[in-house]
């Protein structure tokens, strides 16, 4: 009898992209969704990605703006914002100028590379965050 083959042996393996900042992003919306308190809210702003023109355009129409950041958090009245980069990461030229207008408009806006800072950011902003983190 002959070897039997299936699908896997033929598709080539596909290469695991690395993303390192979705990685971290969903990793710390794991833990979050775990240890917020439950007058925390927040969302992900998924802005990302390759669209088509027609896409992009819809989009645009309907209200999307590049360069807002990864995380929204409403606590207690007050709108925090949270970018997450890698450790080689940096701002994109939209980023900085939206980040500007969201502090212009009394957001306090930050960057974490990390998940201990994205924690400590977190925390900085008043968001009382359970649990510790393992160094």
């Amino acid at each position: 009898m002959g070897t039997k083959f299936t699908v896997d042996h033929i598709r080539p393996r596909k290469r695991k992209i690395a993303r390192p900042e979705q990685d971290l992003q969903a990793g710390l919306c794991r833990f979050l969704d775990r240890t917020l308190p439950d007058d925390c809210f927040y969302f992900a702003c998924p802005n990302g990605g390759w669209r088509s023109p027609i896409e992009a355009a819809i989009f645009k129409g309907q209200g999307v703006k590049a360069g807002v950041p990864d995380l929204i958090f409403a606590y207690q009245g007050k709108m925090f914002a949270l970018e997450m980069k890698s450790e080689k990461g940096s701002l994109t030229v939209s980023q900085r100028g939206v980040h500007d207008l969201l502090r212009n408009a009394g957001v306090r806006v930050e960057v974490a590379r990390s998940f201990p800072e994205a924690i400590e950011r977190l925390r900085e902003f008043g968001i009382p965050v359970a649990g510790r983190i393992a160094a």
